[in-house]
């Protein structure tokens, strides 16, 4: 009633059975992960009808070579019936295997892709500090590797349960995080963020709002004062509205409007004492922030860093900007004070035009000037509209 026989592939053994109970019992404990166990379609009809009813109501398929079929018939033969006819993690595994080794060339490639692509996937997470997108990669990264040892003969289970785990706490932090609804900001908050969208997060902006106060200043208010020494209780002062006048040694050298920041020095140098003065010109609306709350806030929340410096380094290099601005239209100011002066000699105008192109000056300032200039009343050094225009672009548009 019960035949074994011993295939041809390694470690394979093909077990028929429409055998009673206690035969039947015997052959599923010989259907291990190395015994597959078929039902054969011309002896399924020898077998008693509740193993034929299961065979045609579960679907199995005599030509699957697999343990499932003869390892569940023998399950209900057991008298376990229905309630233990599931996949169990070995019948699963047993799968694996038979498919693995059925499709061994074209498993080894796919897993080779899997592996490959996986660690990449590694690698990219040290080039990202968005916290969403090292969370996207670790997930591929870890899931990558995990199909990479499903595709192999032998699991080597150590690596695949530990990349699993990673992958599942990985795919928790990041639901997490895109359940959190982001914080709202006030209207007034908005548009100071605008000038930082591209350097700073919203939610991390909030941080930083939560610290501080927006106040208006009147004219003439101090914001910063030169050789003043600089001391925890100073305050970070970013403008929203109005401008202010920066001046060393007591000569304005550039005015500072909405999205500049007064103060941030301290936070990113260690120099002693401020480097120049700052005053409101006219009313100043502001946001103030005490120094030692954004040097806490820092320790707190270590990645704030990264953006609070691109916030600085922009607004630093935006004042540089200006402060080159005005020294150059000084500067060129000067040159056509004097030159309007003895514009009657030969070889003036030309020299004029040549330290404008040398200076980068454009053509829209030099008319500017010589309208602000009473030197330059009688109009000298104007070429004509027409021949402006037909002069080069990059000449026009000179910086």
């Amino acid at each position: 009633q019960a035949s074994v026989v011993v295939a041809p592939a390694p470690r394979v053994v093909e077990a028929w059975s429409c055998a009673p109970p206690a035969m039947a019992s015997a052959v599923a404990r010989l259907a291990t992960r190395r015994v597959v166990a078929v039902v054969q379609t011309d002896l399924l009809g020898l077998a008693p009808a509740p193993y034929r009813q299961l065979v045609r109501t579960s679907g199995w398929l005599p030509s699957t070579s697999t343990c499932v079929a003869g390892r569940r018939l023998a399950s209900w033969a057991a008298g376990e019936g229905a309630k233990k006819n599931g996949l169990s993690f070995a019948d699963v595994m047993s799968l694996r295997e038979n498919m693995v080794m059925r499709n061994h060339e074209k498993a080894s490639q796919i897993g080779l892709l899997f592996g490959h692509a996986g660690y990449f996937m590694g690698l990219l997470e040290y080039g990202v500090t968005d916290i969403v997108l090292l969370r996207v990669f670790a997930i591929g990264c870890c899931g990558l590797v995990v199909g990479f040892q499903l595709l192999q003969p032998r699991v080597q289970w150590v690596s695949a349960v530990w990349c699993g785990i990673y992958v599942a706490v990985n795919v928790v932090q990041l639901a997490l995080l895109l359940g959190v609804t982001p914080p709202s900001l006030s209207w007034e908050e908005e548009k100071l963020h605008a000038c930082f969208a591209h350097q700073i997060t919203a939610a991390q902006f909030h941080s930083l709002m939560a610290l501080g106060e927006f106040c208006w200043l009147v004219d003439g208010a101090m914001m910063a004062e030169e050789g003043t020494d600089r001391d925890s209780e100073g305050r970070l002062l970013v403008l929203t509205d109005g401008f202010c006048r920066v001046s060393i040694g007591g000569e304005v050298v550039t005015e500072l409007g909405p999205g500049s920041v007064v103060g941030e020095i301290g936070l990113v140098t260690s120099a002693p004492a401020s480097c120049a003065t700052v005053s409101a010109a006219g009313s100043v609306r502001c946001f103030s922030v005490p120094v030692r709350s954004v040097v806490q806030l820092l320790e707190e929340q270590p990645e704030m860093k990264r953006p609070l410096e691109r916030i600085f380094a922009s607004s630093l290099a935006a004042k540089v900007r200006s402060m080159n601005e005005r020294v150059q239209r000084r500067n060129y100011r000067a040159v056509l004070e004097v030159a309007c002066s003895v514009d009657a000699h030969e070889g003036i105008s030309g020299a004029v035009e040549e330290s404008r192109r040398r200076h980068g000056i454009s053509y829209e300032l030099h008319e500017e000037l010589m309208d602000e200039l009473s030197q330059c009343v009688h109009m000298p050094f104007r070429r004509h509209r027409q021949e402006h225009e037909r002069a080069p672009a990059a000449e026009k548009h000179a910086l």
